[in-house]
């Protein structure tokens, strides 16, 4: 059981670096189409597990992203101060929740960059999430930072 666990969650990061590396720019659409995979994931429907906190947090960002508009969801750079307080109280969640949320897109859109520029220069693409941390806190200069 354990070892079909680890396969579904490899196939599913691997589909997520496809995506991102197909994407021209990344947006909260296309990280809200990730986190709805998450909570689509077989390990959500599990009644035992439905609960636990990564699952919650999955529902409140997915909550936080639908208090956006359309446009801001499209182009988060529209998003403003009051935005994110009207996205707090639609979404019954503080706004130190928003900003993080928009802090880790932010993490992710430049994850996002960086994996596009690997495949432009021909460089390795990660195929598990220990590579990709491995890759990016490379220390040769080819890691996130440059």
């Amino acid at each position: 059981m354990a070892k079909k666990a680890d396969k579904k969650t490899l196939d599913s990061f691997r589909k997520q670096i496809d995506e991102m590396l197909l994407k021209e720019s990344y947006t909260l659409v296309d990280y809200r189409k990730q986190i709805e995979e998450g909570l689509n994931s077989w390990t959500a429907k599990i009644p035992l597990l439905k609960n636990r906190s990564e699952i919650n947090q999955l529902r409140d960002s997915k909550a936080i992203i639908d208090s956006f508009t359309d446009e801001e969801r499209a182009d988060p750079s529209l998003i403003t101060d009051t935005a994110m307080k009207r996205a707090a109280v639609s979404s019954k969640l503080p706004e130190s929740d928003v900003k993080s949320l928009l802090f880790t897109y932010e993490q992710a859109k430049m994850i996002q960059k960086w994996l596009r520029k690997r495949k432009e220069r021909g460089q390795k693409i990660p195929k598990n999430s220990s590579e990709l941390q491995d890759l990016m806190t490379d220390n040769r200069g080819v890691g996130i930072a440059r």
